[in-house]
């Protein structure tokens, strides 16, 4: 900078005794001599030269020059530059800095004895915690140690701990500095078993649930909120680490930051308080292959030990489906399912999502397809959290799924799919959709198996899932099902959005009794009030609503009438789409009075082996055009084993009703009520329906009707024919034993599975 202000300078200079030269009067050297001049004098001289002037001086010098100055300096360089200055030296640099400074040091430092509080969230890091010390008392060897991130020198002397034990900020009341990436260490006491930086004998930190922060000026610059063993480290005699890798000020808080510490630094806690950690473990993606060898060998497969690995789903125990976790190492997989047959809920886990572990393999098996590990020895839980997010892939746009069904097999995935098939059964407690995704786009038809989207019942009532519906699922594991892949969803948060539905609307409106209307909407409803039901002609009383049906009060109705019920247009479903549409009341539906009004089509007389036999059922169906109540209508059997049905079940024209032999019973059948009879015989008996003391249908079966596992129906197209006095005729047959009439599979491939069957379906054509 100074160098070219000098410079302008010394050309403005030169110009300007140019410029006086060039307007003198005349170039003749002798006219313009003064008559004065020493005739020795030199003739090309300057007259006006200084008579003092070095005879050896440059004519052409700064007049101004300092006579002293080395004729031989550069014309450029500052004149109030020190002469004795090295060359070398950055001109732009501070003429006072301390010759001494390392030239590399940030300009913006604090001089030595400068320092000041931190005073941004994450320029000190709470990087260690000791909560419960063993081998010391916890009032003496409890500690925090904190970790300069910043490239400034800090004192936190006026600054204060806070820690929920004690409930009281405790002001740091010495001196007490912390220069770049250094450690302090304050605690509890005067021996923990090393020497802290500083003693406050009244920090107190919870040795449960609890949390620590460090807070200048009034500012939180760091902290921690962690639990009692949950996903933070809680181990007796153990400190309570942060990654190393996480040491950024900016980096994001949380427990997959913070690991327990490793080194003993007194006579058995476990800790490395005032030095840097060790960082934490993280996942073996080399175990990806060993998991792989595992599906490849399947039941062949020898005892080997899966070292951390990730826990990435718990899978409740529903139905006949064991209860178990998945495991993953890779993001492109593959992945495993284990099996806790022992368990009976996901609480009674050995481990929990999240979790690092190592575990020992001793057995795998292979049923419909499915390879699992069936028993497991050890388990070393390494590090309490890691977010399954990590190993997570979204196979929307994926066009390989059923080509490379084993790499898809109980792999963490997220994914959008388009609702393409009605709900059917999908084994005990659940139900499926058909399903197609963006990259599966017209590669389905040519596979062998197809892609469904698996849930509990009690979730498929709630969605209220149509073709034509897209859903997005989040971070589920792929169940599988032979050559079928399942996104299995057992959780309804793990549905994001659904969207694109059919409009939703009442389907149905029918008279229960003369105070009482039933509506079916093709969706359940968020809510549905008396104050949001207008019927002309009729006072709305109470609305009682369960899911996707309303039972609304009125007050008496004429039969005779038709009614027409609306609805509010505040009215939504549960994925807030308003209800759309009105209709009409059918009156008040009479019961079956003839028979064929009310047709059985179906029943399960052995689902399972032995005594308690909870999947049984019987199906009905209507084929005639007309509406029916079967409200008080009797369900029985030959040995006067009669149940009056209680539900209010109204069966519109072609609809089936299923009555299970146990509510929610190990069949997971979506039934419209509980027959509440001692179980069907496996010898043979009779089944029938009455209704106001008219039979509607009776069936008599045999004991070569009954068969382990296997439904016998009607012949779909022999619906209207009677059951009544043949028995079991042509009409009728097992279920044929084929994957498409597969409605159950369990997890043990024994005698009991597969179920065949078509339970609360059409039927099908017999062979």
């Amino acid at each position: 900078m100074f160098r070219g202000k000098v410079l302008t300078i010394f050309i403005a200079l030169a110009f300007a005794a140019g410029g006086a030269l060039a307007c003198g009067g005349t170039d003749d050297p002798v006219a313009n001599q003064s008559e004065e001049q020493d005739p020795n004098q030199d003739p090309n001289q300057d007259p006006n030269q200084d008579p003092n002037q070095d005879p050896n001086q440059d004519p052409n010098q700064d007049p101004n020059q300092d006579p002293n100055q080395d004729p031989n300096q550069d014309p450029n360089q500052d004149p109030n530059q020190d002469p004795n200055q090295d060359p070398n030296q950055d001109p732009n640099q501070d003429p006072n800095q301390d010759p001494n400074q390392d030239p590399n040091q940030d300009p913006n430092q604090q001089e030595p004895g400068d320092a000041e509080h931190p005073d941004e969230a994450g320029q000190v890091l709470l990087s260690e915690f000791m909560k419960s010390p063993t081998d010391v008392s916890a009032t003496e060897g409890q500690w925090i140690e904190l970790y300069n991130s910043t490239f400034m020198d800090f004192d936190l002397e006026g600054c204060e701990i806070s820690s929920s034990e004690t409930g009281m900020s405790h002001e740091i009341d010495d001196t007490l500095s912390m220069g770049t990436g250094e450690f302090v260490v304050i605690a509890n006491g005067d021996d923990p078993g090393f020497e802290p930086d500083l003693v406050i004998s009244d920090l107190g930190l919870a040795g449960g649930a609890g949390s620590i922060a460090l807070v200048c000026g009034g500012t939180t610059i760091t902290g921690v909120e962690y639990d009692d063993g949950e996903t933070y480290p809680s181990t007796p005699g153990v400190s309570v680490v942060r990654d190393p890798d996480f040491f950024a000020p900016d980096e994001a808080d949380g427990p997959w930051i913070w690991c327990e510490g490793t080194g003993v630094y007194n006579t058995s806690d476990v800790g490395s308080p005032g030095e840097m950690a060790e960082a934490c473990p993280w996942i073996d993606e080399g175990s990806a292959a060993d998991i792989a060898a595992l599906r490849d060998a399947g039941a062949d497969a020898d005892a080997t030990t899966l070292e951390r690995v990730l826990v990435t789903y718990a899978r409740p125990e529903i139905g006949d489906d064991e209860a178990g976790f998945f495991i993953q190492a890779s993001a492109s997989g593959p992945a495993i399912f284990v099996s806790a047959d022992d368990a009976t809920g996901v609480e009674e886990l050995p481990v929990r999502p999240g979790q690092l572990i190592d575990v020992e393999v001793q057995g795998v098996e292979v049923a419909a397809d499915r390879t699992v590990v069936s028993t497991v020895g050890e388990i070393d839980i390494i590090r309490l959290y890691i977010p399954p997010s990590n190993v997570v892939s979204n196979i929307s746009d994926a066009d390989d799924i059923l080509t490379h069904i084993d790499e898809y097999e109980a792999r963490l995935v997220s994914a959008d799919l388009t609702i393409d098939g009605d709900s059917a059964y999908a084994g005990a407690g659940y139900e499926k959709y058909r399903v197609v995704t963006e990259g599966m786009a017209g590669q389905i038809e040519a596979a062998d198996g197809v892609l469904e989207f698996r849930v509990p019942l009690e979730h498929s009532e709630v969605l209220g899932l149509e073709p034509g519906c897209e859903i997005s699922v989040e971070q589920i594991p792929v169940w599988r099902h032979r050559d079928n892949i399942q996104f299995s969803a057992w959780e309804l948060l793990e549905v994001e959005f659904v969207d694109h539905c059919p409009a939703t609307m009442a389907v149905s409106a029918a008279s229960v009794d003369e105070e009482t209307i039933e509506v079916r909407f093709n969706r359940p409803l968020e809510s549905l009030e008396s104050g949001d039901v207008t019927i002309d002609g009729l006072d709305v009383t109470f609305v009682l609503l369960d899911g996707a049906t309303a039972l609304i009060e009125t007050s008496a109705q004429d039969l005779t009438s038709v009614y027409t019920v609306e609805f509010a247009s505040s009215v939504t479903d549960i994925w807030g789409n308003p209800v759309v549409g009105e209709i009409d009341v059918e009156g008040m539906s009479e019961r079956p009075s003839t028979p064929m009004d009310v047709v059985i089509t179906e029943f399960m007389a052995q689902f399972q082996s032995g005594g308690q036999d909870p999947g049984e059922y019987i199906e009905l169906h209507n084929p005639t055009q007309e509406t029916w109540m079967l409200t008080g209508c009797v369900l029985g059997k030959s040995d006067t084993s009669n149940y009056t049905i209680e539900a209010p079940i109204i069966l519109e024209p072609g609809e089936e009703a299923l009555f299970t032999s146990t509510e929610g019973g190990a069949a997971g059948l979506d039934e419209d009520d509980v027959f509440g009879f001692p179980r069907l015989a496996n010898s043979g008996d009779t089944i029938f329906l009455e209704c106001d003391g008219q039979t509607i249908d009776e069936l008599t079966y045999s004991g070569s009707a009954v068969e382990l596992g296997i439904s016998y129906q009607k012949d779909v197209d022999s619906l209207t024919e009677s059951n009544a006095g043949s028995g079991i005729d042509d009409h009728w047959c097992l279920t044929p034993q084929e994957s498409s009439h597969e409605y159950w599979v369990g997890d043990d491939d024994d005698a009991t599975n597969p179920k065949y069957g078509t339970p609360g379906q059409a039927n099908i054509s017999c062979p």
